[in-house]
């Protein structure tokens, strides 16, 4: 097989966001941390979740795929319906504008699946299908167009300093999945997190080592966390580790039912995108894991603390998230109403998520205030 071919079947397993890496695929050794499994420093009632708005998108966003705020409390939403695009709505929930729409002058974001608000009132947002950077303004125009060579761009986030990112991305050649820590337009100053993908994998084990869950703190630290469970790592911009968070989660075995429908799924994806390659191949990369993965998504909210989205056997009509104080202590499990696909926090500290609602399976647009009542403690765990 070519390296082309592993190249295309790959990145095309990527884009569909189904492959999970092994966690014994990273280049550093994690040393032990005792901690008790599942047991919050806070009590389950120290912990009060209240809906406090849902958006009202009037048509305008049909398949909401993430989301931001900025300082002013303007929302920005990626609309995968139709050509993608963001979607910019004010404080008040009033449709603003829709960004990437095609004009003679700018770049339409056809193969992005997230998008990253910078401070400095632009979007960034990585286009697989292009292997691009993409740029926009908060008024609206198309400001930029980066290609990213050589490998190919997965993901992105802006740090706090003016014209500085972290880009994470897959370098084929090297059999090396890197986030690379960059300064506007195209300077790299660093590699933060690198790792070595074992050679002599299937095409579908090594699509599954690039990928991994990444996010960034106000202060520039970068949050690496692999789908198949934890520790999540904490990393300076220069790639120095500053922490380790650590929880024993055991992983959701999925029913043969939902294994069946997956390879259907990806096999006609995987069809669509590369059909000059070999079916043996492809039918080797439609191949889903066997289990849930135990890790969904990282934000930090604005005080320093970290949320896991997470995948739990018992949970019933809500998404859980672990969330850890800034000393990397397991504070409290939270349980946000719906299916949760994507959650990003306020400056304020209001929680937005995209979800399924209780009673339909139609992706929605909530916002919903979080209380953590840190005094609240468990007795058990206070050493």
């Amino acid at each position: 097989m070519s390296s082309r071919t592993l190249q295309v079947v790959a990145l095309s397993l990527v884009a569909l966001g189904s492959c999970s890496p092994q966690s014994g695929s990273e280049a550093v050794d994690e040393p032990e941390i005792a901690r008790p499994p599942d047991r919050p420093l806070m009590t389950p009632g120290s912990v009060s979740v209240v809906e406090r708005a849902r958006l009202a998108t009037d048509g305008r966003v049909e398949r909401p795929n993430d989301l931001a705020v900025d300082d002013e409390g303007n929302l920005y939403v990626l609309d995968l319906a139709g050509p993608p695009g963001i979607v910019k709505y004010d404080s008040t929930g009033q449709f603003v504008r829709r960004m990437g729409d095609v004009d003679a002058e700018s770049e339409q974001p056809v193969g992005a699946l997230e998008f990253a608000l910078a401070p400095w009132n632009t979007l960034l947002t990585v286009d697989r299908s292009q292997n691009k950077l993409l740029t926009y303004l908060t008024l609206g125009t198309f400001a930029s167009s980066l290609d990213i060579k050589p490998g190919y761009a997965l993901d992105v986030h802006p740090l706090p300093e003016f014209g500085e990112f972290y880009l994470h991305k897959w370098s084929p050649e090297r059999s090396r999945a890197v986030v690379v820590h960059m300064r506007a337009p195209a300077d790299s100053l660093a590699t933060t997190y690198e790792v070595q993908i074992p050679g002599g994998l299937s095409v579908r084990r090594e699509a599954r080592g690039v990928n991994f869950h990444t996010t960034v703190d106000r202060q520039g630290r970068l949050y690496v966390a692999f789908y198949d469970g934890y520790p999540v790592r904490i990393l300076e911009p220069n790639g120095q580790t500053v922490g380790l968070v650590d929880l024993d989660r055991e992983p959701i075995p999925k029913s043969a039912d939902e294994i069946a429908r997956e390879v259907e799924e990806n096999l006609e994806t995987l069809r669509d995108r590369a059909p000059d390659i070999d079916e043996m191949v492809l039918v080797e990369a439609a191949q889903p894991d066997s289990v849930l993965p135990i890790i969904e998504e990282l934000i930090v909210d604005p005080l320093g603390r970290l949320w896991v989205r997470t995948n739990r056997l018992e949970t019933v009509d809500t998404t859980p998230f672990d969330v850890f104080n800034e000393a990397g202590d397991y504070l409290a499990r939270v349980d946000i109403p719906g299916n949760v696909v994507r959650a990003t926090f306020d400056r304020a500290g209001v929680l937005y998520v995209i979800a399924s609602g209780e009673t339909d399976t139609d992706l929605q647009i909530f916002a919903y205030e979080v209380r953590l009542e840190e005094g609240q403690s468990t007795s058990d765990n206070s050493t």
